[in-house]
């Protein structure tokens, strides 16, 4: 085993505690947050990789903004990942925000990974119903 494969192995699973904070139901049309709040519960600091946010869950939504901005965005394989370079002190907490405009009726919902460097990561799942709006909505 090389080098990068054995520490892999030593490394075992993120120590991340990760929260989740959106809206269950919004309007088509209705803009909101998705916030991740990463948690570093530790004596150590850590090191985020990158934020996963699954297309199961974005599908339905526009994202129109991020904050912070990541230093790069990727969508592949069914997910977009924010890449970072965090370094999470031991008791504190990196805030990654999604600005989400609604714009497709349904369920939506998908898994949200905060992950190091080396691919070790915590899931959290999302789901967002989007409503279509009231007939006085539609009609002033």
């Amino acid at each position: 085993i090389g080098g990068a494969a054995y520490w892999y192995v030593q490394q075992g699973p993120a120590q991340f505690e990760v929260t989740l904070d959106h809206p269950d139901s919004v309007t088509v049309g209705e803009g909101f947050t998705l916030r991740v709040a990463v948690a570093n519960p530790t004596e150590d600091s850590l090191k985020l990789g990158s934020i996963d946010v699954y297309s199961s869950l974005l599908e339905g939504f526009a994202v129109t903004a991020t904050t912070p901005k990541p230093d790069s965005k990727e969508t592949v394989w069914g997910f977009t990942s924010y890449y970072f370079s965090e370094r999470i002190a031991p008791g504190e907490m990196f805030v990654f925000e999604l600005e989400l405009r609604a714009e497709e009726e349904g369920y939506w919902a998908g898994d949200v990974d905060c992950c190091t460097p080396f691919e070790t990561f915590v899931t959290s799942v999302a789901g967002i119903e989007v409503q279509a709006p009231a007939d006085e909505d539609l009609n002033p």
